[in-house]
């Protein structure tokens, strides 16, 4: 072979062989995490659902639990989150202090914190995943270490089919049962009921469109963080769209029920102006008979005069006779008022009249 023939040769090998060489190291590098023995260590502390204190070869450390991620609720310049303590108190029970528990380690062994990153079994159980389980938290992959979130992930689902935890409607705050809450509608009252019934739904119809508003505005938010983070974005949507679909309802309800308000306003008043027209008119009938009673009083008294006037007529008459005078019947010839005055005097016919002056037409004796 001449000598180019043999540089070609001999450099192909030496490719051939570096390639190897590289394949070797990756397939060492990529299980390096594998075959390493795991650290035993004890809990000494556990400060919040996702991350636990341990004493390892005498050191304590902080322990951030790999590829699983539980609501906040010790961050002091962040509120408390939905089922944060909650998650929380499930690692306190589910590791109590003293407990063993075995860390392994993924690609990446610390954080920006300075906490080990590691998956924590107990009793040859995965923590982390026991965790998502439980519906307290969600897979997730920080950087490069996405060793146990396959394992994380399948747990999140598990809960997630059985509706429990941040997927489930039993806890106030998780986004299930805000949802369900503002689905629950408030029942219209019967038809006919009084304008105070009325009045106070409408009062709970605005509430309820205040805490639809509330869910609308907390389902536009941040996907990335909590509660909303525990949900994928069909869940977000057909989530969106049932609150949606309620606030709908809530005007359509509200507007009838305006309307009832109206009708049941405008019967009220119609029923107002009928009273107040019977009234009107109970008094002018009551004023009628006043008047009648008036007037029948003014006859009898008029009748009463005309009854003493003629026993005095009489009486006089009997005494003129006695004495020899001449009787006889009504002898007035002057002006006369027949009614409208008292009478004080009888014509021939029985019937009663006032005498009065005929310039002045006022009563005379």
């Amino acid at each position: 072979m001449n000598s180019v023939g043999t540089f070609v040769l001999e450099h192909k090998i030496l490719a051939s062989v570096a390639a190897l060489g590289i394949v070797a190291v990756t397939v060492v590098v990529a299980n390096a995490t594998d075959s390493e023995e795991p650290d035993s260590a004890t809990v000494v502390g556990i400060v919040d659902g996702d991350t636990i204190d341990v004493r390892r070869d005498g050191d304590d450390v902080r322990i951030r639990l790999l590829n699983v991620d539980t609501p906040e609720s010790v961050d002091p310049n962040a509120p408390v989150e939905c089922l944060g303590p909650e998650a929380t108190d499930f690692l306190t029970e589910r590791l109590p202090l003293g407990s063993t528990v075995e860390l392994r380690y993924d690609v990446e062994r610390t954080d920006q914190y300075g906490r080990d990153l590691a998956a924590v079994f107990n009793a040859d159980s995965l923590v982390n995943a026991e965790i998502a389980q439980e519906g307290l938290g969600v897979a997730v992959v920080f950087g490069a270490n996405d060793r146990y979130f396959d394992e994380v992930k399948e747990a999140e689902e598990r809960a997630r089919e059985r509706s429990v935890g941040l997927f489930g409607p039993d806890t106030a705050c998780t986004l299930p049962a805000q949802v369900a809450a503002v689905e629950a509608v408030s029942t219209a009252p019967p038809a006919g009921s009084d304008i105070a019934t009325l009045t106070t739904y409408d009062e709970r119809l605005s509430d309820d469109a205040m805490a639809i508003a509330a869910v609308a505005a907390l389902l536009q938010g941040d996907a990335s963080a909590w509660p909303l983070r525990a949900h994928t974005e069909t869940e977000l949507a057909r989530m969106r769209t049932t609150v949606s679909s309620t606030a709908s309802l809530v005007v359509e309800r509200q507007e009838a029920n305006k309307s009832a308000i109206r009708a049941e306003e405008d019967r009220i008043e119609r029923e107002r102006q009928a009273e107040a027209e019977r009234q009107a008119e109970a008094e002018r009938e009551a004023e009628r008979q006043a008047e009648a009673q008036r007037e029948a009083e003014r006859q009898a008294e008029a009748q009463r005069q005309v009854q003493a006037e003629r026993e005095q007529s009489s009486s006089s008459g009997s005494s003129g006779a006695g004495a020899g005078g001449s009787g006889g019947g009504d002898t007035y010839t002057g002006c006369r008022a027949y009614g409208g005055l008292p009478p004080n005097a009888v014509d021939d016919q029985g019937r009663p009249y006032t005498k009065i002056d005929c310039d002045t037409k006022q009563p005379i004796g």
